[in-house]
């Protein structure tokens, strides 16, 4: 999902710094200088563990020197690497929403607290 994502960072990032700037629009004549940022990311446990990128544990992916260490990583901690870690703004824990549907109706919420959050009933 990383190279789709690769893609999208490398245009929020201009988006962001220094912003892109329209000549004209219906609104403004003269032009407009635009900034765009993208949150949140609405997903299920799974989709946030591909997408989101969770810092220490992704960073720690990111930089390891063979696959077989990546995937040790992935497997332990359930995460891996995100382009959207590129993006200067972006924090996992703040911007990754469980969707509704997956939290409550597929009955996501006890299995993330016992086995993302470690608490046991």
């Amino acid at each position: 999902i990383n190279n789709f994502l690769r893609v999208l960072v490398n245009e929020l990032l201009e988006f962001w710094e220094p912003g892109v700037f329209f000549s004209r629009t219906a609104q403004h004549r003269n032009g407009r200088l635009v900034s765009l940022a993208l949150v949140p990311l609405v997903c299920d446990v799974l989709g946030a563990r591909q997408v989101g990128g969770f810092l220490i544990h992704a960073d720690q992916w990111h930089l390891a020197n063979t696959s077989e260490e990546r995937d040790r990583i992935a497997r332990t901690h359930g995460v891996r690497f995100s382009e959207l870690l590129r993006l200067p703004y972006w924090d996992p824990i703040w911007f990754t929403v469980l969707d509704s549907m997956h939290a409550f109706f597929l009955h996501a919420i006890p299995q993330h607290i016992r086995y993302i959050w470690g608490i046991s009933p």
